[in-house]
């Protein structure tokens, strides 16, 4: 897992991420949004397009797309809460990870009950 650490206090936020396994980026944009409480992601990774998506507390929130791209990304916020605070990333309450294909990988056994934690 790779923290992602250029998140900051902005409610709009475009940023890229490199995948390690292929040198190929992840164009990203983050966005808070003060009355639902909650940040919200949208990404393109070549030809394959996110809007809107939902940033919450997972090991791979990305785990419906799990065949179609190589990586996850994971949210951690402190007592198991959601990201709901516009300073949670830029304080360090949240972290958000890059996970690898292996991890994605790893991470599918143990939601499918195939692997323990």
């Amino acid at each position: 897992m790779k923290l992602i650490s250029i998140i900051g206090e902005e409610s709009n936020q475009v940023f890229k991420i490199i995948v390690p396994e292929n040198n190929r980026y992840i164009d990203v944009l983050l966005s808070f949004k003060e009355k639902q409480q909650g940040w919200f992601i949208s990404f393109e990774y070549g030809i394959f397009k996110v809007s809107g998506l939902s940033v919450v507390t997972s090991r791979n929130f990305l785990y419906q797309f799990k065949n179609l791209i190589p990586f996850g990304l994971s949210c951690v916020v402190e007592a198991n809460q959601e990201p709901m605070l516009k300073k949670d990333f830029s304080s360090g309450r949240a972290k958000l990870y890059l996970l690898t294909s292996a991890e994605v990988s790893q991470n599918s056994e143990v939601i499918s009950g195939q692997a323990t934690a």
